[in-house]
């Protein structure tokens, strides 16, 4: 079995719930039929203004209390709350959803200060990374390679830390 159907057929089994948080772009939506489709999981699509979900408040209020220092006053919270990335992250963190994906239209900073705004790293966890698989198929390559039939391999990303210490090299690399 490929690393890629491993991976489908375990999220079917959970039934999570994934909010796609640029459910205005076409490559998201259809994103969400397929994963529908496919029955991978449970999704939601929010649209590009949440302002008249009867989430918005508790989102606020989520954003205010785990940054006071940013929020200028009720306004203001539901301001930030409105915008589709931080209402994903805040989903969240509300235990309203189980996964949010985003950064189909906004940058990857802008996807991680929401998640660790809302959300935050885990409890023991000092240095936030990012990473990706690859899944390789050796077709290509020559019968010299001797690889197996599928290759996956994981990069991670220190770019989100912009002058990492050992330490922290070390903390991205685990």
């Amino acid at each position: 079995m490929s690393f890629r159907s491993l991976i489908r057929r375990r999220a079917a089994t959970l039934g999570a719930r994934v909010v796609l948080a640029e459910g205005w772009d076409p490559r998201v939506t259809e994103a969400a039929r397929w994963l529908e489709r496919d029955e991978v999981a449970v999704v939601r699509t929010l649209p590009r203004h949440t302002n008249g979900d009867p989430q918005l408040e508790r989102i606020a209020e989520l954003l205010a209390a785990r940054r006071p220092d940013r929020v200028r006053d009720r306004a203001h919270a539901r301001e930030l709350a409105a915008d589709p990335i931080r209402f994903a992250a805040g989903l969240v963190a509300l235990g309203e959803a189980d996964a949010a994906v985003a950064g189909a239209t906004c940058p990857t900073a802008t996807v991680l200060r929401a998640a660790l705004w809302a959300i935050g790293p885990a409890e023991g966890i000092e240095t936030v990374s990012s990473a990706f698989y690859m899944a390789l198929h050796p077709s290509p390559l020559p019968p010299s390679a001797q690889l197996p039939e599928e290759l996956v391999l994981t990069f991670t990303d220190g770019a989100v830390v912009p002058d990492p210490d050992p330490r922290q090299l070390a903390e991205i690399a685990v």
